[in-house]
Formats: C-alpha cells, sequence, structure tokens
C-alpha cells in the first residue's frame, strides 16, 4: 500500500456480513487516511457495496468494528454519531433518485447543511462556493432535477457532499451509468477535490480502469474475499491475484492506454462469473 501517515480516518477490523445463511463478506480489514483516495473494484454480487454500508455506518456487520477518527460508530451515541454523518457523506450511483424533485437545487443543499446545523447566512456562501467548485452554472440553484443533465447532477451529488465540509466522501458506483467523456470529466473534478481540500475518497466500482484512474490504492473483492490490496500503480502493472489479471486482461484496449502488455490469463481459484 502507499505510506500514509498514522492517522486513519476510517478503521475496519474483521468486518462480515451474510445474507440468509449466505456469506456476502468474509472478514476484511480495511483503512482510510486523510487525503487517500481508495478504489474498491469487484463485479456485482461481490460485496463491495455492502462493505461501503458498513463503513459508513449505515449496516450493522455481523462481527469486526469499525472506527470513525476512534469512534465505533456501531456502539456511538445519536450525537456522535451525528458528528460523524456530517464528516463522512456519500455520492450515490444515481443522484436523480437521492434528489427531490419537488426541490429546487439550492433547496435540497440547504437541507442537507440544515440538517447538520449550518447557519443560514452560511448556507448562501456556501452555495455559491459549490457551485463554482463543482463547475455548474451560477444559476443552478435555482433550477430542479429534471432541467439538469446525468454528469451535472452527479456535480450537484458532490456538491451536496461537500456542503457539510467532510473529510471522507464515500462513492458508490458514482460515475457508472455516464458516458465516458463525462465520466473523465467527474473524476477529474474528484482527483481536484481531493488535492485541493485533502478529502478522502473511497471509490467503489465495477470498473478497475475507473479504479486505476482516480486511486492511490485499491482492494479488489472477488465473492466477498479480499483478494488484492495494494498501490494502484503496482496493482495495474504486476497483479497478484488471477482475479486481478483477468479484470485487466478485460479492459478493451488496455495496450495502447497504458503500453503495457496484458497480464497472462491464470486459472482462477473460483470459477469467474459470467
Amino acid at each position: 500500500m502507499t505510506e500514509h501517515g498514522p492517522r486513519a480516518l476510517i478503521e475496519a477490523s474483521g468486518v462480515t456480513k451474510s445474507y440468509g445463511g449466505k456469506v456476502v463478506l468474509e472478514p476484511i480489514d480495511v483503512s482510510l487516511h486523510p487525503g487517500q483516495i481508495l478504489g474498491v473494484v469487484g463485479e456485482s454480487g461481490s460485496g463491495k457495496s455492502t462493505l461501503g454500508r458498513i463503513l459508513l455506518g449505515l449496516l450493522d456487520p455481523d462481527a469486526g468494528t469499525v472506527r470513525f477518527d476512534g469512534v465505533d460508530i456501531n456502539r456511538a451515541s445519536k450525537r456522535q454519531l451525528k458528528e460523524v454523518r456530517a464528516r463522512l457523506q456519500v455520492v450515490p450511483q444515481n443522484p436523480q433518485t437521492s434528489l427531490n424533485p419537488r426541490l429546487t437545487i439550492g433547496a435540497s443543499l440547504r437541507f442537507n447543511m440544515r440538517a447538520h446545523g449550518i447557519a443560514r447566512a452560511e448556507q448562501e456562501r456556501t452555495i455559491t462556493r459549490l457551485l463554482d467548485e463543482t463547475g455548474l452554472p451560477a444559476d443552478s440553484a435555482s433550477r430542479y432535477p429534471h432541467e439538469m443533465s446525468g454528469g451535472q447532477l452527479q456535480r450537484v451529488a458532490i456538491a451536496r457532499a461537500l456542503s457539510t465540509n467532510p473529510e471522507v466522501v464515500v462513492c458508490d458506483e458514482a460515475v457508472s451509468a455516464l458516458d465516458k467523456s463525462v465520466q473523465a470529466q467527474i473524476l477529474n473534478l474528484i482527483a481536484d477535490l481531493q488535492r485541493e481540500r485533502n478529502i478522502a475518497f473511497l471509490f467503489i466500482s465495477h470498473d478497475l480502469a475507473v479504479v486505476e484512474h482516480i486511486s492511490d490504492d485499491v482492494l479488489v473483492i472477488y465473492r466477498g474475499e479480499l483478494v488484492e490490496h495494494g498501490p494502484a500503480a503496482r496493482v495495474w502493472t504486476d497483479p497478484h491475484h488471477p482475479y486481478t489479471a483477468s479484470l485487466l486482461a478485460a479492459i478493451p484496449a488496455r495496450e495502447f492506454l497504458t503500453g503495457a502488455a496484458k497480464p497472462a490469463a491464470a486459472a482462477l481459484r473460483k470459477d469467474p462469473p459470467q
């Protein structure tokens, strides 16, 4: 892994989850440090989104602990959880379903800030700054969700996440519904925000090419098991697990994009999903 300072914002140890007797996550350890972008990759059903919900405190693990800046979020008081929620925000896969269609963009941003106790006067200044910071038109605050494109709505979702000045933002398949050119714009925006604000991002995706593009470190999950964890550059050029190698080999035109040969297709311990 990339070297980071001693303080971890999120520290999960031995986290597991099962549904109906089926193991969704085998014991996993995860840490996320200030300013780090940690990519979590795996196919649909691998358990990556379940892990994200556990780290957000939206789902209790069957075993293990999750701490945010030292606070055990599964044992935290209501006051502690409210403080954690402001510092730990999420960008969903489909922002249109998470935005109230009856509220303007400005009203949605105000609602999130009001829920976290941000003063009204500060709300208006923050909205103006967030629209500029996320590359949205100045009149976006008066628009409704149906008046905006998919890429603009994802920028709104990012602006809403930033409205509480968080230290960690979890992006769950945040660009999977966008076309490639818009994906690149959103990824560049996230990279700029990480650099300028020193925000830590947990970036969850089924697309290893996207994860490699944006991440400092990569965590690969296969059928609930953590099979690879390391610096993105190393994982990209020298995967240690055959499943990771198969994901890389499946990326179209990878040799043209990277100048590197595809890894040899090694036999997997388990049959890969079709």
